[in-house]
């Protein structure tokens, strides 16, 4: 089982300045999975709405599964005004949920965190007959615009255990998905959709966005400032105080098979 990371203990930053996911990979995501209007949704590991707030405002019915406390707080206030979302702060495995009750089981950048033996007996037992499985990862790709080269030696003096993301190799290999959930004997086909997008953080906003990830979280307080520091000082004096991070947001589906019902 993977360990799970303290994302908890960063919910603000996390709020702010996790990247949601574009409309074209969310739009491909529903038609994908053949989501009908007004449809019902169990998203997995929802951290503070990062796809939840997207697929509230298309109008879908959302049952939010996440384990963080500070981070379903999080959630909750960023859903408020949709009537239609239902937070349920638990690990996605073992939940108190309905089963044959969604037409779409969904996690956003969380399903490499869950238990995947567990999480896809789940998922295909809480998917009604025509339902399906639907991942989405935001990936990182970084092409080369300078910044990630030049911070290479900086990592390697402060935390060498730690990189800088790169292309995230085992979310984006398709045919180790396909291989994947093949394997488990609960789905059909399964069908991709790819969308290169990007965002442009400044210095601030970039600094807060690595205090998110998982191996920066867990760096030594002390060693965690002095990276920053020189990290921060590397992007106002050679890049003008913003980074431009590559992202390829990719979308996995597949339809629950019809021998799981029952």
């Amino acid at each position: 089982m993977p360990r799970r990371p303290s994302f908890d203990q960063v919910a603000d930053a996390y709020d702010q300045v996790r990247p949601g996911y574009p409309d074209d990979a969310i739009d491909a995501l529903v038609a994908l999975a053949g989501l009908p209007r007004r449809g019902r949704v169990l998203e997995a590991g929802a951290g503070t709405g990062q796809l939840t707030v997207s697929l509230a405002e298309r109008g879908y019915h959302v049952t939010a599964v996440e384990v963080g406390p500070n981070l379903a707080e999080r959630l909750r206030q960023n859903v408020r005004e949709y009537d239609d979302v239902t937070v349920v702060c638990a690990r996605f495995e073992d939940a108190a949920l309905p089963g044959r009750s969604f037409d779409l089981v969904t996690a956003a950048t969380a399903f490499h965190w869950l238990d995947r033996q567990v999480a896809y007996e789940r998922a295909a037992a809480l998917l009604r007959p025509t339902g399906a499985l639907g991942l989405i990862f935001n990936l990182h790709t970084n092409a080369d615009h300078g910044y990630f080269a030049a911070s290479e030696e900086i990592y390697a003096r402060h935390a060498p255990q730690v990189l800088e993301p790169g292309t995230s190799a085992e979310q984006s290999n398709q045919g180790a998905w396909r291989n994947e959930i093949h394997a488990t004997g609960l789905f059909g086909p399964v069908a991709f959709h790819s969308h290169p997008w990007g965002v442009t953080y400044s210095r601030k906003t970039y600094l807060q966005l690595l205090s998110t990830y998982s191996d920066h979280i867990t760096l030594d307080p002390a060693v965690r400032k002095a990276l920053f520091a020189e990290v921060g000082e590397l992007i106002d004096r050679r890049f003008g105080g913003e980074v431009q991070k590559d992202y390829d947001a990719l979308v996995v589906v597949a339809p629950v098979l019809p021998a799981t019902e029952g």
